[in-house]
């Protein structure tokens, strides 16, 4: 009886066992509650069908399925619809071991990268670039400074002006400015540049912007008349009510002359005036075909004399030009005839030391008749225009006893001074050099004798601009 007993119990203690196991197994009869640690791996995880992940790998759970699989991590960071900010982890590796540090890029204003306290800004409305080893840029935060170390040109863009507001040092500099010519009144711009105005057919007016917004602006105007002219002017006239060195207007009244202006931030005042007042020889030439002036080598009195042309020989004295000036003739004046003789005429440039040196183009027109006495010559193939320098007017005749009008040595600066042995009745006035008579040579020749025993021949030209 008793032995029926104790089995009895044995049998229910089982049967209640097995239930309580069932209650609490899984699908694969696996008790959670009797589960070692020891040995144990995630992979004993119910749903796992691997064993193993890569390196660098994560366990992912999906809930598409319930299950669980090895991930590679981030494979994107979403974009930024609205302004806001993404962090994403990085490895640093310049740190004590390998260590993951947060850098930011932040949607709005621009995108930034920030490191700690140090950040680089790229705004929307442009471009920020920082060149590579062969070209670079070192920012400062120390000291302030910015040093580009650039393999090609550095390039400012963007806006109507550029503002440097300390004084740059270069080994080199070059200025580009805007060069304008014109025959018609104009406006300057902001910008700055170069102005040629042409007053060959009338007055020309060149108009300034106002100085308020072009502080320390030059501008540099010019008169370079493209046809003769007489009596016309370029007027500069300032904005409003602003001046030009204490006067609303500036003239430029010669051809030539060129005047720089700058702008002191209320009026503009000139720097330099090229060309500027009236007294010097050449300044008052009375100009113009109708007026029917003739100039030569005569700065004191107006007396003449005559003289014998030599044979194969140029004369050459000398010619003062003190403001740019437009000729179109040249001639002589026959005294004496002489049966199938004929000149030439010309004008050549100053070698810088006294002496004749290029020919003027277009100054020799030919020979000149001389069958006929008084004034003969030849007008120029097309108006010759001399800039303010030093020249020297020259003759030549086919053969030599010809008797030309000539210039008495009082009337001549001593351009070449007065030799210690000649005394104050011997001024040294021109030159004298060997030449076979043909056209007048591209250069002077050389090795030519003063002039100190007579007067030159009178050789004259008209100014007409």
């Amino acid at each position: 009886m008793v032995k029926y007993s104790t089995l009895i119990v044995v049998l229910g203690v089982m049967t209640l066992s097995i239930a309580v196991f069932a209650t609490n197994a899984d699908g694969a009869g696996i008790v959670w509650r009797a589960i070692n640690k020891t040995g144990s791996s995630l992979f004993d995880i119910a749903d796992v069908g691997f064993t193993s992940c890569s390196n660098g790998q994560v366990l992912k759970y999906q809930t598409s399925n319930s299950t669980w699989i090895c991930s590679s991590g981030y494979t994107k960071v979403n974009n930024l619809d609205t302004a806001g900010t993404a962090s994403i982890l990085a490895t640093n590796a310049t740190l004590s071991g390998t260590q993951a540090t947060f850098k930011t890029l932040t949607q709005g204003t621009g995108i930034t990268l920030t490191n700690g306290t140090k950040t680089v800004t790229i705004a929307n409305a442009g471009v920020t670039t920082i060149a590579g080893t062969s070209n670079n840029v070192t920012l400062s935060a120390s000291t302030g400074s910015v040093t580009a170390n650039l393999g090609s040109n550095v390039v400012i863009t963007g806006g109507a002006n550029q503002t440097l507001n300390k004084i740059l040092y270069t080994n080199g500099f070059g200025m580009n400015y805007t060069r304008v010519t014109t025959t018609a009144t104009t406006t300057m711009g902001d910008t700055g540049g170069i102005q040629i105005v042409s007053a060959g057919t009338g007055n020309r007016t060149v108009f300034l912007p106002t100085s308020t917004t072009n502080t320390g602006q030059l501008f540099l105007i010019m008169r370079n008349d493209t046809s003769p002219a007489k009596g016309n002017r370029v007027i500069i006239d300032a904005w409003s009510s602003e001046k030009i060195d204490g006067d609303l207007m500036y003239n430029l009244t010669r051809n030539g002359q060129a005047v720089l202006l700058q702008s002191t931030g209320t009026a503009w005042t000139s720097i330099f005036d090229i060309g500027e007042g009236v007294g010097r020889p050449g300044d008052a030439h009375l100009k113009g075909t109708g007026a029917n002036r003739w100039y030569g080598s005569a700065m004191f009195i107006n007396k003449t004399g005559t003289t014998t042309q030599k044979a194969n020989t140029i004369t050459a004295t000398p010619f003062p030009v003190a403001a740019k000036t437009t000729f179109d003739q040249i001639q002589i004046d026959v005294v004496t005839l002489k049966a199938g003789s004929t000149c030439r005429a010309a004008i050549y440039t100053d070698n810088g030391n006294g002496y004749p040196d290029k020919l003027v183009t277009g100054s020799d027109v030919g020979t000149i008749a001389t069958n006929a006495a008084g004034r003969v010559g030849n007008t120029f193939s097309g108006s010759i225009t001399l800039s303010s320098g030093f020249y020297w007017l020259t003759a030549q005749c086919s053969g030599g006893g010809q008797v030309l009008r000539a210039w008495s040595n009082g009337a001549i600066f001593p351009t070449l001074g007065i030799s210690s042995a000649s005394g104050i009745s011997a001024p040294t006035v021109g030159w004298n050099a060997t030449f076979t008579y043909a056209a007048f040579p591209a250069n002077f020749p050389g090795a030519g004798a003063t002039l100190t025993t007579h007067g030159p021949a009178m050789v004259l030209v008209r100014p007409v601009g």
